[in-house]
């Protein structure tokens, strides 16, 4: 949509939640482990009633889910961004919407990764980029948990990423290390397709040692 003329941003994107979008993402306990529930207003959640209607999935329980899930999108996003990485400006949120800067021109939003043939002489560059922004955020003690192709944008020879609901905070998930070398296998295997010879393995332990720090 168009955005306000004193906006400094033509265009915003609304990202609507609906629960199937989620689904997606089967083991959602690994990205849940350790989680502290907040309201929409990032107060933290606690009490009886709260874990009985999770547990039970009530209707109730179903909107609290809901909220984190969008709760944690927005926050970690708002973090990224003001961090210096490669994510859409986060404007609001509230219900189950989120607005940001929207990527892409009036004729339609930028593609994502998967869908373009990368012109040979991006193809390093760009992987250097993505991986500066997966070091970015575990220096920020996060983990996307679900990076991969399909969610890094591709727009005038830039990257951008997306799709932040499953973060997972690396210094309290006891899936971060695993949910880690996911990402970064996953975003190999892609530049991989290029003809570079990755070791996602190696990047990984590369990324994570550092940071745990020693006899770690």
């Amino acid at each position: 949509c168009t955005a306000h003329p004193n906006s400094d941003m033509p265009l915003i994107a609304a990202k609507l939640y609906r629960p199937r979008m989620l689904r997606h993402l089967k083991n959602d306990a690994i990205y849940k482990a350790g989680r502290q529930l907040r309201d929409e207003a990032g107060k933290q959640m606690k009490g009886r009633r709260v874990n009985l209607a999770l547990r039970k999935k009530t209707s109730f329980g179903k909107k609290v889910d809901i909220q984190w899930w969008i709760g944690n999108e927005y926050r970690t996003q708002t973090t990224l961004f003001e961090a210096g990485a490669d994510v859409p400006k986060p404007i609001a949120h509230q219900g189950n919407a989120i607005l940001m800067a929207y990527v892409g021109d009036e004729y339609g939003p930028a593609p994502t990764l998967n869908e373009v043939r990368l012109p040979d002489e991006e193809v390093q560059p760009l992987f250097r980029r993505v991986l500066d922004n997966i070091f970015l955020m575990l220096n920020n003690h996060l983990i996307h948990g679900d990076l991969s192709a399909y969610n890094i944008l591709y727009w005038e020879g830039a990257i951008i990423l997306i799709d932040f609901p499953q973060m997972v905070e690396a210094r309290i998930n006891p899936h971060a290390f695993e949910l880690l070398e996911r990402d970064v296998t996953r975003v190999c295997d892609y530049f991989n397709s290029y003809g570079l010879k990755l070791n996602p393995q190696q990047i990984t332990n590369d990324l994570w040692e550092p940071y745990m720090g020693p006899g770690e």
